[in-house]
């Protein structure tokens, strides 16, 4: 028996012409806190990482598009 983790839920907010993105889920925010306490965000290679690991990704862009990763 395989367990299947729902998808990581991400929002997507473009600051300063920046792309940031935030965890939405309680999952994703346990593995933003792993980066450190002042690290609220996720860094686009830390999502390409896990998303080769099996990781399933939800995200919600600034214009509330969703995107399935």
């Amino acid at each position: 028996m395989t367990n299947q983790l729902p998808p990581l839920k991400i929002t997507a907010k473009n600051l300063y012409g920046t792309p940031r993105y935030f965890p939405a889920c309680d999952l994703s925010r346990a593995i933003a806190s792993i980066r450190g306490r002042n690290n609220k965000t996720l860094l686009l290679d830390h999502i390409n990482t896990l998303n080769r690991a099996g990781f399933k990704f939800e995200i919600t862009d600034w214009n509330g598009e969703v995107t399935d990763l």
